[in-house]
C-alpha cells in the first residue's frame, strides 16, 4: 500500500491540477467532459485487455484466455459506439441508426462483461479454485460498472437517479471485490487507500447533481468529479489488482528461470549420465555424459524407451521396478544394469532413478542417474579369479594354511589344514584360532594362548623357530614347524593374520632314524679314545683308593685321596655321557647352562690322537643357553671331525664364540643369541654343494655316509636355533651356529664349595637298587632331610598312603623311572597324582634319552634328575620343587655373565 501512494503518476498533486485544468473546458462545453468520461472506460477495457495479452504463461485452453478476447471485443464495441454517438452529434438532424448504434454498443458491452464471470466459473474445477472464481470473477464484474452506468438507469424514471445508482452499485461491488481480494493476497494488509477517495468523489458528485441550485457552469462540476473518481480507480484497478500480481508473477518467472538456468548447468555439467522419462519410459531429455557413455547423439535418445537401453536380461527388473516408481510405491531405487551402447558393447552401470513430483504430488518425469562402473566391475572380477586362484593354489599346497580376522576367529583353512588338525572349512569358520588350533609348548605342554596376538604385533612374518605340538581333534600329538604373518590391505591396516605350517612328526621319525646312522659313523672314532680314556680313569681310581686305603691304616688325612677318586669318577662321568650322547634320539633335556666348557672338552676330545690342534677364543661372559649338553656335545663334535678330516695333513681348527644380537630383519628372528663359529684350514666345499651340505646322505667324502651334517642340523633346529656354512675351496670352511640365549637365570656350580646344600622335609625315595637306595638315603638324611625308602611303585604307593593318613604327609617324592620286573616311576605317576593331587615327584634315570626325562611335566613330574648326581644336584632339586622357586642365586645373561 505504501508503494503505490509513493508512484509519482498517481502523486495527489497530479490529479488535482489534472482537474483545474479541464475545468474552464468543461464550463463551455459539457458534452467534451463526458466524451472524455467515455474515452476513460474505453481506455480501462483496452489497459486490462493488454495486461491480460501481456501474461504470456497461460494456455490456449486456460480460462484468463478467455478474458483476453473478451476484452478486446468489449474494447472494440465500446469505440466504435462511442464513435458513431459522436458522429451522429454533428448531424443537424440525428437519425434512428446513430441512437440505437449507441444502445446497442452500451447492450453488447454489459452482456460481455456479464458473460465473464460465467465463462471464468464455467472453465474452472471448483473444487480446487473456488477461492480464486470469486475473487478474479467479482473483480473483472467490477470492470464493467462504466457499462453498468450507461445501461441501468434506462430501468428508472429518473434516468439521472438510474444512472448514479449504477454507478454506485457496481462501484460497491467492484469495491468489495476488491477490498477482498487484496485483503487476501497481501495477508491482511489495508487494501489501496485510492479506491476510497475514488467512493467518495462518485458519492459527492451524485450529491450535486441531486441539488437544484447548481445552474450554468456549476452544473458541469459533478462531471469533473466523476472523471476525477475515475482517475484515483484506474491504479486501484489496474496498477493494483491487475498489475502488481502480474509483477509478482514476473518476479516469480525470474526465480523460476535463474532455478532453471542452474539445473541445466548441473545437468548438462554433470559428471554422471542423466536421463529425464516420462512416465510412459519415453526419454524427454539427455546431457552430454550419457550421450558420451553410451554412444548415441542426444536426438537419438528421444526414440527409445528407458528399458530398450537396458541389455535384454535386465529389462524385466527395470520395466518392474520403473513401475513401481510411476505409481508412487517408490520415490527413488537403485540397482546395478548392463546397458548396450550405440557399438552394441554392453557397459556396467550403477543406477539411482528418482521420481519427480509437482504440487499435486503427481510425477510428471523420472530421472535416471547412471554412473559407468565397467571398470569397477573388471577389478571385481579380476578379484574374484585372483581370489579363487589363491584359494585353489592354498588348497593344493602341502603346508597348511589358516587365515584369521583382528579377533583371531578362524576365516579360512586349506585342504592340508583340514587333514592336519581335523577340523573342516565349515566347521571351524568363526570359531577361535585357539579352540581350533591347540598348539602346546614341546618342554611345558603349556597351550600357547598369545600365539595371535605375537604375529599381529610383528613387523614382518614371525617363524616359530621350535617345534610346537599340536593336539588334533583326535587328541593326537603332531610335531609342526610353524611361521606366521600379520595380513595388511592396500591402506596398510591390519585387517587379520595367516598361519602357514608343517607337520614334521614324519620327519622327526625319520631324523631320529639318521641319529642312530650318525652314531655309527663317529664311533668307530671314538672307540680307541674312549677305551684309552676310560682304563686310564679306572687306574686312577685305584690307585686314590688304594693310598686311601693306606694311609688310613697310618691314621694320615686321606680327604685328598678322596677328592682325587671324586674327581676322576667324574670325568668317568663325563665319558659315560658322551657314549649316551650318541645312545640318545627324541627331543633335547634342555637345561640352562653355560657351554664355554662344553665347546672345550668336546673340542679336545674328539681331536685327541689327530694331527690338528684347535685354537679357542671364548669370552668369560658367554651367556647362558637352554640346551641339551649332550647332543650339543655331538654337534660340536661332528662339526671339529668334519674340520679334522678337510685338513689332512693337519693344522689349525679356529674355535670363537661370541655374544651377539640379532636386529630384525635378518633370516633368523631378532634377539640376543650365542654365535659359535668353527673354521677349519682345508681343501674346502664347491660352491655348488653348499645347498645340499645338510641334506641326509649327502657326502663329500668318499668314505663318509653324510649323515653327520644332517644329524647337526635337526639337533639345532631343535634347538630353536640356526646353523650355516661358508666356504671358499682352497680357503677352508666355516661353519656358524646361532643358539638363543637363555630367559633363564643360570644357577651357581654346586661344586665351586665343599659346602653341601641343606634342607629340611620328609621325602620319600624310591630306587630298585639297594646301595643306591641306601646310599642317597644316607646322603639325604646326612644334609636335613627325614628318608623313606621303598624298593618299587606298590611298597611307594603303600608307604604314602600310611604318610596321609597317619597327618604326616610327604613333601617330596623321588621316583626311580624303570623298575625291572616291578611298577616304576612311569607306572605309578598316575596313582599317586590320582591318590593326592597336590603330590610333588621328582623322576630319575640313568636313561637320559627316555621321552619322560625330555619332556616330564606332561607325564605329571615337578621335577628331574639324570643319574649319576651328586648330593648337591639333587638337594636343589628337591628344594626348588619343594619351595617352588630356585634357592641359588642367579646372574641375567642380558649382563652378560657366565658360570663355567
Amino acid at each position: 500500500m505504501e508503494q503505490h501512494s509513493q508512484q509519482k503518476p498517481f502523486n495527489i498533486l497530479f490529479p488535482v491540477l489534472f482537474c483545474l485544468a479541464l475545468l474552464p473546458v468543461g464550463f463551455f462545453q459539457e458534452r467534451l467532459v463526458v466524451m472524455m468520461i467515455e474515452m476513460t472506460g474505453v481506455f480501462l477495457s483496452l489497459s486490462l485487455f493488454a495486461a491480460f495479452w501481456n501474461t504470456r504463461e497461460f494456455s490456449a485452453h486456460h480460462p484468463l484466455a478467455v478474458l483476453k478476447s473478451a476484452f478486446l471485443g468489449m474494447a472494440c464495441f465500446d469505440l466504435l459506439c462511442l464513435l458513431s454517438g459522436y458522429a451522429s452529434s454533428f448531424v443537424s438532424n440525428p437519425g434512428l441508426l446513430a441512437a440505437q448504434s449507441h444502445s446497442v454498443g452500451r447492450l453488447l458491452q454489459a452482456l460481455v462483461i456479464l458473460a465473464i464471470p460465467i465463462i471464468f466459473i464455467g472453465q474452472t474445477r471448483l473444487s480446487k479454485r473456488l477461492t480464486q472464481v470469486v475473487l478474479n470473477g467479482g473483480s473483472i464484474v467490477g470492470l464493467g460498472w462504466i457499462g453498468f452506468s450507461q445501461t441501468i438507469p434506462s430501468s428508472f424514471s429518473n434516468p439521472i437517479i438510474g444512472q448514479w445508482i449504477g454507478c454506485l452499485g457496481m462501484m460497491s461491488l467492484m469495491g468489495a471485490a476488491g477490498f477482498w481480494f487484496r485483503y487476501r493476497r497481501r495477508e491482511g494488509q489495508f487494501p489501496y487507500r485510492h479506491f476510497p477517495v475514488s467512493l467518495g468523489l462518485l458519492f459527492l458528485a451524485f450529491m450535486m447533481s441531486l441539488f437544484p441550485g447548481l445552474a450554468g457552469p456549476w452544473k458541469r462540476i459533478p462531471a469533473l468529479l466523476q472523471l476525477l473518481s475515475l482517475y484515483y480507480l484506474y491504479p486501484f484497478l489496474v496498477q493494483d489488482i491487475l498489475l502488481e500480481p502480474y509483477r509478482k508473477l514476473k518476479q516469480a518467472e525470474g526465480v523460476m528461470q535463474i532455478n532453471e538456468e542452474r539445473f541445466n548447468a548441473f545437468f548438462d555439467g554433470a559428471g554422471v549420465g542423466i536421463l529425464l522419462v516420462n512416465p510412459q519410459e519415453k526419454i524427454v531429455g539427455s546431457n552430454p555424459a550419457v550421450t558420451e557413455m553410451l554412444g548415441y547423439e542426444k536426438q537419438d535418445f528421444q526414440q527409445f524407451r528407458y528399458s530398450e537401453l537396458l541389455f535384454p536380461d535386465d529389462r524385466k527388473a527395470g520395466r518392474y521396478l520403473f513401475g513401481e516408481l510411476i505409481s508412487g510405491k517408490l520415490h527413488k531405487y537403485h540397482s546395478e544394469n548392463r546397458f548396450i551402447c550405440q557399438s552394441g558393447e554392453p557397459i556396467w552401470g550403477s543406477v539411482t532413478v528418482s521420481g519427480l513430483w509437482d504440487m499435486s504430488h503427481q510425477n510428471h518425469y523420472a530421472m535416471v542417474i547412471i554412473e559407468d562402473i565397467t571398470k569397477s566391475k573388471q577389478v571385481e572380477e579380476e578379484l574374484a579369479a585372483e581370489k579363487e586362484r589363491l584359494a585353489v593354489t592354498l588348497r593344493s599346497i602341502g603346508e597348511g594354511v589358516i587365515a584369521t580376522d583382528t579377533s583371531g576367529n578362524i576365516i579360512f583353512l586349506n585342504k592340508a589344514a583340514e587333514e592336519i588338525i581335523g577340523w573342516s572349512q565349515a566347521e571351524a569358520a568363526g570359531r577361535s584360532l585357539y579352540e581350533v588350533f591347540y598348539l602346546i609348548h614341546d618342554q611345558t605342554s603349556e597351550q600357547y594362548t598369545d600365539l595371535h596376538e605375537q604375529i599381529m604385533q610383528a613387523d614382518g612374518s614371525m617363524e616359530m623357530n621350535r617345534n610346537a605340538i599340536l593336539v588334533d581333534r583326535e587328541l593326537r600329538e603332531r610335531l609342526l614347524q610353524l611361521s606366521g604373518s600379520p595380513i595388511r590391505n592396500s591402506n596398510g591396516n591390519m585387517i587379520g593374520t595367516v598361519l602357514v605350517f608343517h607337520d614334521h612328526t614324519e620327519q622327526q621319525k625319520i631324523e631320529e632314524e639318521l641319529f642312530k646312522a650318525a652314531k655309527l659313523e663317529s664311533l668307530g672314532i671314538l672307540a680307541g679314545g674312549i677305551a684309552h680314556d676310560f682304563n686310564n680313569i679306572l687306574a686312577e681310581i685305584l690307585a686314590n683308593v688304594q693310598l686311601a686305603r693306606a694311609m688310613y691304616k697310618k691314621d694320615r688325612d686321606i680327604s685328598k685321596y678322596l677328592k682325587d677318586t671324586e674327581t676322576a669318577i667324574e670325568r668317568a662321568t663325563g665319558l659315560t655321557k658322551q657314549l649316551l650322547t650318541f645312545a640318545k634320539g627324541g627331543a633335547p633335556l634342555r637345561k640352562t647352562a653355560s657351554i664355554a666348557n662344553t665347546i672345550r672338552d668336546t673340542t679336545e676330545f674328539a681331536l685327541r690322537g689327530t694331527s690338528a690342534v684347535a685354537e679357542f677364543d671364548i669370552p668369560d661372559n658367554l651367556w647362558a643357553v637352554d640346551v641339551d649338553q649332550g647332543q650339543i656335545s655331538q654337534v660340536i663334535n661332528n662339526l671339529v671331525i668334519n674340520a679334522h678330516q678337510a685338513m689332512p695333513n693337519g693344522g689349525t681348527i679356529f674355535v670363537k664364540a661370541e655374544n651377539i644380537h640379532v636386529k630384525r630383519g635378518s633370516l633368523i628372528p631378532s634377539g640376543k643369541y650365542v654365535k659359535l663359529s668353527i673354521q677349519d684350514q682345508g681343501i674346502g666345499i664347491p660352491e655348488e654343494y653348499l645347498a645340499k651340505i645338510f641334506d641326509p646322505y649327502f657326502s663329500t667324502k668318499a668314505k663318509g655316509n653324510g649323515l653327520g651334517l644332517a644329524t647337526s642340523y635337526s639337533i639345532i633346529k631343535r634347538h630353536e636355533g640356526h646353523i650355516d656354512v661358508e666356504s671358499k675351496p682352497g680357503q677352508g670352511t666355516c661353519f656358524t651356529i646361532y643358539l638363543p640365549a637363555s630367559e633363564h637365570y643360570l644357577s651357581l656350580p654346586n661344586d665351586a664349595t665343599d659346602v653341601f646344600i641343606t634342607g629340611e622335609g620328609k621325602v620319600l625315595l624310591m630306587d630298585d637298587d639297594l646301595n643306591i637306595r641306601y646310599l642317597i638315603g644316607q646322603m639325604l638324611e646326612y644334609i636335613g632331610y627325614r628318608v623313606r625308602l621303598a624298593q618299587d611303585g606298590d611298597e611307594m604307593l603303600e608307604l604314602y598312603r600310611q604318610a596321609i593318613e597317619s597327618d604326616d604327609p610327604f613333601d617330596v617324592v623321588i621316583l626311580d623311572l624303570t623298575v625291572p620286573g616291578g611298577k616304576g616311576g612311569r607306572e605309578v605317576i598316575a596313582e599317586l597324582r590320582a591318590m593326592d593331587p597336590k603330590s610333588k615327584a621328582i623322576v630319575s634315570s640313568g636313561y637320559s634319552n627316555d621321552p619322560v626325562m625330555a619332556d616330564y611335566q606332561k607325564y605329571g613330574f615337578c621335577g628331574v634328575v639324570s643319574k649319576p648326581y651328586k648330593i648337591n644336584e639333587l638337594a636343589e632339586a628337591i628344594n626348588k620343587v619343594a619351595s617352588k622357586k630356585q634357592l641359588k642365586l642367579a646372574l641375567d645373561p642380558a649382563q652378560g655373565a657366565e658360570m663355567a
